[in-house]
């Protein structure tokens, strides 16, 4: 149903709903209830509001504490009651290896998709990745009526709040309230090139469209850690759909279907393997210990 949308009523789509129904089926996802889901967002939201309105004195009294912004108060209470209240975290067991530079493999990274989709932050743990928490982030901030998309830059997504004609960036992934500018992100998690920033439509809003082919794509990498690469390609190809055409999307959409290809070979190439392994050896004692040796 979400794939049979329109690109207008895409558009109009809930983030956290999209969220949620990419990340049905999958391990970690297995008692999924996406109502309930939704339910506890809104709860969340409505304690947000009120933690805003209550302690918005505090700006009027000393705005300069939050850059005289109403969109850096709003959101850095946004963050607070998230992280306190809530106790929304990046996995600290996950963020240690990260701090030292050290990069997760795809498998283990996307192994549970509770850590790369928000209802593993909404329920257990509530602990999430660069994946998840830019979307709760969003999630909320778009149910309390705020100037909110995401965005993104290498292999990472973040929050822009566009106020009048300035914007400001907000970082979900980390400790605290994190703001970084767009010169920041053109340098950081790799640097980029102005052309890149063009063709991948980095350093932007993203689209309601861009934002579900994200979410295909995070579901894609659940799918290949569990090696399911028949779902996986499939997961690959309707992001293609959703997203700017690159040559890097048009190779992984390739890589995938080839990977799923090549897994078919390889359940063939097992089953005659044990036909292989089943065929009787004559005796030919001494020599038959070396040939089972190397069936």
């Amino acid at each position: 149903q979400l794939l049979a949308l329109s690109p207008a009523q895409l558009e109009k789509c809930d983030i956290a709903l999209m969220n949620l129904l990419c990340a049905q089926g999958l391990r970690g996802a297995e008692n999924l209830d996406v109502q309930q889901n939704l339910d506890t967002l809104d709860q969340w939201v409505r304690h947000v509001r009120y933690e805003t309105v209550r302690n918005y004195h505090r700006f009027l009294d000393h705005p300069e504490e939050y850059n005289n912004s109403e969109a850096y108060y709003r959101m850095i209470m946004l963050a607070t009651v998230l992280q306190e209240d809530f106790q929304a975290h990046y996995d600290p067991e996950r963020a240690l290896p990260q701090l030292r530079g050290e990069r997760e493999p795809n498998d283990v990274f996307f192994a549970d998709a509770g850590d790369v989709f928000i209802h593993g932050l909404l329920g257990g743990d509530r602990h999430g990745t660069c994946s998840s928490l830019p979307v709760l982030y969003a999630a909320v901030a778009q149910r309390l009526g705020y100037p909110v998309d995401l965005a993104s830059t290498v292999d990472h997504l973040y929050l822009r709040y566009e106020e009048g004609t300035n914007h400001l960036n907000v970082d979900a992934a980390g400790e605290g309230f994190i703001t970084h500018s767009d010169e920041e992100y053109r340098r950081w998690p790799h640097p980029l090139t102005d052309e890149e920033i063009k063709t991948y439509g980095y350093l932007k809003p993203m689209s309601q469209r861009e934002i579900l082919g994200a979410f295909l794509i995070i579901r894609a990498g659940s799918l290949t850690s569990m090696r399911r690469y028949d779902e996986a390609a499939e997961s690959w190809g309707m992001a293609n759909r959703y997203l700017p055409e690159t040559p890097v999307l048009k190779q992984l959409v390739a890589r995938a279907k080839e990977r799923a290809d090549n897994t078919h070979k390889a359940d063939r190439w097992d089953e005659l393997w044990e036909q292989v392994m089943t065929q009787p050896l004559p005796d030919m004692e001494p020599k038959s210990k070396y040939f089972q040796d190397r069936q």
